[in-house]
This record gives C-alpha cells, sequence and structure tokens, in this order.
C-alpha cells in the first residue's frame, strides 16, 4: 500500500471527509519533537517517510532500532486500519 493507494480510497469513500479531517498530534518528549498531522493519508505518509529513513541508514545503533519498529508498527496499523474500512466499501459500492 502507498499514499496514492489510500488517497483514491479516501476520495472513493463516502466518509472522505472524516478521513481528511482525521488528526494526530505525536509527541516524541525524549527527542523534544511536537507535530500535528491532518488527514489519513499524511499521516501515513509521516510514518513511512521516517521509516524509510531509519531503513536507508542501517546498521542502526541498537538505542534506535525500537524506533523504526515503531514506525513499521504504526504503518501496519494504519494499513490494517485503512483494509478494514475503506477497501470493504470500495468493494460494496462495485456491486460485490
Amino acid at each position: 500500500m502507498n499514499v496514492t493507494e489510500i488517497r483514491k480510497l479516501v476520495r472513493n469513500s463516502e466518509d472522505r471527509t472524516w478521513y481528511k479531517l482525521l488528526s494526530v498530534s505525536i509527541e516524541y518528549t525524549y527527542a523534544n519533537f511536537e507535530l500535528e498531522l491532518e488527514g489519513i493519508d499524511v499521516i501515513y505518509q509521516f510514518f513511512v517517510k521516517q521509516h524509510v529513513f531509519f531503513k536507508n541508514n542501517e546498521p542502526l545503533p541498537e538505542m534506535l532500532k525500537p524506533t523504526e519498529k515503531h514506525y513499521k508498527s504504526c504503518i501496519q496499523e494504519i494499513e490494517g486500519f485503512v483494509t478494514n474500512h475503506l477497501i470493504p466499501l470500495k468493494s460494496n459500492t462495485n456491486g460485490k
């Protein structure tokens, strides 16, 4: 799954406004980092970019491996949510 696929699914959803307005506050106090994101596609894109950054900088020090796993887990959670909530809706509108 990628950001473009998520955007297409959101665009075709009856609840597209909800998915576009979905927001999260991300706070990593140990890194003095705070960020507000809006839209499921934007949230997903943030975690993908962070994960790619960590993957491109391997081998990671042991202390950063949990962070890389955290980003991967967030991506999987969002993909699972999208699969369970947007893909079935798309199938139902096609008469399947």
